[in-house]
């Protein structure tokens, strides 16, 4: 802009060149408001659209939560936020304590460059991914690189805006009470299932978490047996013991429990009584 003056006013018009140069501190002045002002407004604009955006989401994980048939407004919040209310849902879910709003912040900017449509937010002390058009597997690298030991629950990929609610419910569900793991409904829905009821089991299952804490090497070979194809060998060569001593630790699980593992019942009762969280100590 500077050398379109200079070159209007001419290379013979010295006094005219001489009052441009005195004039160079002003126009930048003038340029260095216009820029700030340009800048502030856009600010203001995408602060403006951030909380619109968080108003809508909130409105929309309401609706999710609140069960009952969805609505036209449910599928216009939806359509809002960028999703396709009959497409597949897919709910991931972390403790809220262990993020910030500016964590939820930059992994909804981390999942910008992949496709499909994903809302991050807190709702009740959960921080709470929907996810459409992303696989889970994504979300879940893009959030262990924030916070590599959040625990996280995952929920059944399900369809249409009712699936996107029973979804959020399976991961929140699954979610673990302590630890650092992924625990997904696909694969722990059972222990998800009957988690609300241990009080209630506590007199069924009782002697499993006994057992267990007395014997901490019977209940993994327990875990062990049931991960290994019910193999003595298979669970022998995984705990590098013989298979002969796997064959005792079952027998002795039995002696202590009343559960043989080598049936449905046994191995259910096993399995979800190790699962269960612990009861406080009297």
């Amino acid at each position: 802009m500077w050398n379109i003056l200079l070159h209007r006013a001419g290379p013979q018009d010295q006094a005219m060149r001489s009052e441009l140069a005195g004039l160079v501190g002003t126009v930048w002045m003038w340029i260095e408001q216009a820029s700030s002002a340009a800048a502030d407004a856009y600010g203001e604009t995408v602060r403006a659209e951030d909380a619109a955006r968080l108003a809508l989401t909130h409105r929309f994980l309401g609706a999710l939560t609140a069960g009952g048939p969805p609505t036209a407004e449910h599928a216009h919040l939806a359509q809002a936020l960028g999703f396709d209310p009959s497409g597949t849902f897919q709910a991931v879910c972390s403790p809220g304590e262990a993020w910030s709003e500016e964590d939820a912040t930059a992994l909804g900017k981390r999942m910008r460059r992949h496709r499909g449509v994903v809302l991050c937010a807190h709702r009740d002390n959960v921080l709470v991914g929907i996810l459409q058009g992303v696989p889970a597997g994504d979300f879940l690298d893009a959030l262990h690189g924030l916070r590599p030991h959040a625990p996280v629950g995952v929920g059944l990929a399900r369809e249409g805006l009712t699936g996107a609610g029973v979804s959020l419910l399976d991961a929140r569900e699954v979610l673990p009470a302590g630890g650092t793991g992924v625990a997904s409904f696909e694969e722990d829905w059972l222990t998800a299932i009957v988690r609300p009821q241990t009080g209630r089991l506590a007199a069924l299952l009782g002697p499993g978490g006994a057992a267990a804490r007395e014997h901490p090497d019977l209940a993994e070979t327990i875990r062990a047996f049931a991960a290994h194809g019910f193999s003595l060998t298979g669970t022998g060569r995984a705990l590098h013991i013989h298979p002969n001593t796997v064959r005792y630790r079952l027998d002795r699980w039995q002696e202590l429990t009343g559960w043989d593992v080598r049936t449905w019942a046994g191995l259910s009762a096993s399995m979800v009584g190790l699962n269960l969280p612990r009861r406080p100590e009297p």
